[in-house]
C-alpha cells in the first residue's frame, strides 16, 4: 500500500528506473495505485465522483493486414503511452488476425478514440460490443493489458467447444452480447493470476 509519506519516493524511484518513453505510463500506474489505497480506506472524499464518471468501450475488429510480433509491440507501445496521458486503461486481445478491445475512461475520451479506431487503415469492421458507465476501473492497473490467445483459449471463455474457429466465436459475441462481460470478467482473471505468476507466460502486458 502505498501511504501519504511514501507516495513522493516511489514517484522518484519510478521517474529514475524508467526510460522516457515509460515515464508517463509509471508515473500513471503509481497515482492509480494511489487512488486505489485511497479508495480502500475510504478517504478519499472524490471516490464517488471519479467512480461514477468512468465508462467502458469493449470492440471488435479485423486486422487489415496479420499482424506481426514487432507491428504489435509497436502497437501496443504508443497506446499505453497514449493512454497514461489521458487517463485509459484496459487491455487488448489478439487471436487469429481479430482485436478484442477493452477501453475505460472518460465517456468522452473513449468515444473520440473510438473515432480514430474506426478510421484506422490497420482496422476492418469495427463493432462496438457493449459500451455504457460501470461501477468502477475493471483494469486500472494496465493501461493496456495484452494478451496473445488462441481460438481454444477464447472459446474456454464462452463455454464453447474448442474447434471452434476465430471468426464463429466472434460473430457470436455480436449476437448475444451478453457473453461479453463473462469474456471481459476471463480476461482479467488471465491477467491477474499473471501478474501473480510472472512465470506462466503471458506474452505481454502493462
Amino acid at each position: 500500500m502505498i501511504a501519504d509519506a511514501d507516495v513522493n519516493e516511489v514517484l522518484k524511484d519510478a521517474v529514475r528506473v524508467c526510460s522516457p518513453r515509460r515515464i508517463p505510463h509509471a508515473l500513471f500506474e503509481v497515482g492509480g495505485r494511489y487512488r486505489r489505497n485511497l479508495w480502500a480506506l475510504g478517504t478519499d472524499d472524490d471516490t464517488a465522483y471519479y467512480r461514477s464518471m468512468t465508462y467502458q468501450i469493449i470492440y471488435s475488429s479485423d486486422a487489415s493486414i496479420p499482424m506481426q510480433s514487432d507491428d504489435l509491440e509497436d502497437l501496443l507501445e504508443h497506446a499505453r503511452e497514449r493512454n497514461a496521458q489521458r487517463g485509459i486503461t484496459g487491455a487488448l486481445v489478439y487471436v487469429d488476425g481479430i482485436f478484442l478491445q477493452i477501453l475505460e475512461g472518460d465517456a468522452a475520451t473513449l468515444k473520440a478514440l473510438m473515432a480514430r479506431i474506426s478510421s484506422d487503415l490497420r482496422h476492418e469492421a469495427v463493432t462496438v460490443l457493449q459500451e455504457g458507465d460501470v461501477p468502477s476501473r475493471r483494469f486500472s492497473d494496465w493501461t493496456m493489458a495484452y494478451i496473445s490467445a488462441t481460438p481454444e483459449q477464447v472459446a474456454d471463455w464462452l463455454s464453447l467447444p474448442g474447434t471452434t474457429p476465430a471468426p464463429a466465436l466472434f460473430d457470436g459475441m455480436r449476437r448475444d452480447g451478453s457473453t461479453v462481460a463473462h469474456v471481459a470478467r476471463n480476461v482479467l482473471s488471465v491477467l491477474s493470476a499473471d501478474r501473480a505468476d510472472p512465470a506462466s507466460g503471458l506474452q505481454g502486458q502493462a
